[in-house]
């Protein structure tokens, strides 16, 4: 599963775009649950299938249904909506997520060498744990925790914002 979110800031100073600033930054929820790979506790496919290798996981505990395993076309889409990105001036952040966020993955704009270089960073993963098979679940604990994170940066912007303000109106 991919969740895209996308918006866009305008910080204009005196009619000049502050540099700053991207016009977008794309955040990619990425979902590395291990259900993604086809570990699963129900009944496995009726075809004989070895478990992948890339990403390496231990089904230990969990059956291997190849009919389940999304990752690589989950991954192969996620890398095509980077290569959709038009314009240099979009950051781009991929988020995987099992039950928590795991370390993301940032490029500053879309260039052409940027977008290699996150691709290459989703194509070479390979951090899969255990824990996490229910999607719903696993995207509703990631999204409150972002959800705090960015609270708690906008209140500090905010924060500065009104600090520049009362020194800029006492002087």
């Amino acid at each position: 599963m991919l969740l895209l979110f996308a918006y866009s800031v305008s910080a204009f100073a005196q009619g000049e775009k502050d540099p700053n600033f991207m016009s977008e930054r794309r955040i990619f929820l990425w979902d590395v649950t291990i259900s993604m790979v086809g570990a699963t506790n129900e009944a496995p496919d009726k075809v004989a299938a070895s478990p992948r290798k890339n990403p390496d996981f231990d089904y230990k505990g969990w059956m291997y249904s190849k009919s389940r395993d999304i990752f690589d076309a989950t991954r192969a889409k996620l890398c095509n909506l980077i290569d959709d990105i038009d314009g240099l001036d979009c950051e781009i952040v991929v988020v995987p997520y099992t039950t928590d966020i795991q370390p993301a993955f940032h490029v500053p704009s879309s260039s052409p060498q940027d977008k290699e270089r996150i691709k290459k960073m989703i194509m070479e993963w390979d951090n899969l744990k255990a824990g996490g098979t229910y999607t719903g679940q696993c995207l509703e604990k990631v999204m409150n925790t972002s959800l705090e994170q960015m609270q708690a940066k906008v209140m500090a912007a905010q924060q500065q914002y009104a600090e520049q303000l009362k020194l800029a109106t006492t002087q």
